[in-house]
């Protein structure tokens, strides 16, 4: 079995790996060490701030859905969506017939077509 490839990884990334571990065994040590010296070990709260920043440690907002005519979105991911169509100048196909949607049904289930038959099964039940 292959090893992975080598990666190469932003110079400020790599730097920030290693204290980042050695500042939490620092502040654990200082913690066990002398309570007073614990609440501020050298450069942990410079990486702390840093840390917070980071997009993954921001809480989750709701973002605000985009004004769209009410034909274009059934519901709020299609807003998004048709303001990105909008803004690339695209416009949307229509809605798929019922012959369509069990064709592409059957293809992503089975990774084939569907028989005459089942077409006609679900183009013909109202549900």
């Amino acid at each position: 079995m292959d090893s992975p490839p080598p990666t190469t990884r932003p110079g400020r990334r790599v730097a920030a790996l290693p204290r980042w571990p050695a500042a939490t065994v620092v502040a654990t040590l200082l913690a066990m060490a002398s309570p007073t010296l614990a609440a501020d070990p050298p450069g942990a709260q410079a990486i702390v701030e840093s840390a917070a920043k980071h997009w993954a440690f921001q809480t989750l907002r709701r973002p605000a859905l985009p004004p769209v005519p009410a034909p274009e979105a059934s519901n709020p991911v299609d807003r998004f969506v048709a303001r990105g169509l909008r803004s690339a100048g695209i416009e949307a196909a229509g809605e798929a017939d019922r012959a369509t949607l069990v064709r592409r049904v059957a293809f992503t289930l089975t990774g084939l077509p569907p028989t005459p038959e089942q077409i006609a099964d679900y183009v013909g039940d109202p549900r």
